[in-house]
């Protein structure tokens, strides 16, 4: 027969005289009563007993230096280990707080929604237009440059009518044999139709 399902984890208390004395005295009566409760303390008992007659026979060890090493050397590994492991065991629902999570990503956003309005986010100003507007300086012949493609494309970016100038100007100036540069065979070498 079986014992009862309630009293089975109260019977092995028992068995090894570790229930309490009230407990213990209202069980003694359930099991003159109950069959299945009585022949499982019976075993229960009889093995209690081979096991404490077989913990006294076999001598007490002491572990050795060696295993003492080990098993220090062992737990300091454990301990170094990463925390990613343990923060995704976390994550999982293990020993996590997930009220505490929402919680501290609320105060992050708060304290971001602070900081952005909270800073002056500067605009960019605007340029008032002068009453005299900008007037194109012509060109100073007094200072003579040498004239590179450089500064031929610098001033074609600028106007296409201050680089004909120039080489105009440049053609005027130069002797006959010569080679000068007109507009269009300057446009061939740069690439530009």
């Amino acid at each position: 027969m079986k014992p009862c399902t309630k009293n089975q984890k109260a019977l092995s208390w028992l068995a090894i005289g570790a229930l309490e004395e009230g407990d213990e005295a209202e069980l003694r009566v359930h099991v003159e009563n109950c069959s299945g409760c009585r022949q499982h303390l019976e075993k229960i008992s009889r093995l209690a007993g081979e096991l404490a007659t077989a913990a006294q026979a076999v001598p007490e060890k002491k572990p050795s230096d060696l295993f003492h090493r080990q098993l220090t050397r062992r737990i300091k590994v454990e301990s170094r280990r990463s925390l990613w492991p343990s923060f995704g065991g976390r994550l999982r629902g293990e020993k996590f707080a997930w009220s505490t999570a929402f919680a501290m990503a609320g105060t992050a956003e708060v304290l971001v929604a602070w900081f952005l309005i909270s800073t002056s986010h500067r605009r960019p100003t605007t340029v008032e237009q002068s009453a005299n507007p900008i007037r194109s300086v012509p060109i100073n012949r007094e200072v003579e440059v040498e004239q590179t493609f450089g500064s031929y494309r610098m001033l074609a970016n600028r106007s296409l009518d201050l680089l004909d100038q120039e080489l105009t100007a440049e053609a005027k100036k130069s002797p006959v044999n010569t080679q000068t540069y007109t507009l269009s065979s300057l446009a061939k070498v740069i690439g530009t139709d």
